[in-house]
């Protein structure tokens, strides 16, 4: 019997590290779409795809879709954000990065 429940165990767990083998980040950007960095992030998301091999996939909001900056910081902080693209000039807003 215990066999029994190990195997439905085993296979029950397999099925749902196949359901979860796809992951969806979502990554906002303050870049207008025809922008060079924002062809560059577009570029990105490109490489994670085929590098994971599909397996995580990231779903790109620019032209500040998801809030500006101060927002796209704070949403990456809180975890409503899972990525975001900001250039370096952005870093001040960082507490890591600020002055003092």
């Amino acid at each position: 019997m215990r066999v029994r429940q190990l195997l439905a165990f085993l296979a029950l767990s397999m099925v749902a590290l196949q359901a979860q083998a796809v992951r969806e980040l979502r990554m906002g950007s303050p870049w207008p779409t025809a922008t060079v960095l924002q062809v560059g992030a577009a570029e990105f998301v490109k490489e994670v795809d085929t590098l994971s091999k599909g397996e995580l996939k990231i779903k790109l909001y620019p032209d500040a879709q998801l809030g500006d900056i101060q927002a796209l910081v704070t949403g990456t902080q809180t975890g409503t954000i899972d990525l975001t693209f900001l250039g370096p000039a952005n870093a001040s807003v960082l507490p890591i990065y600020a002055a003092g």
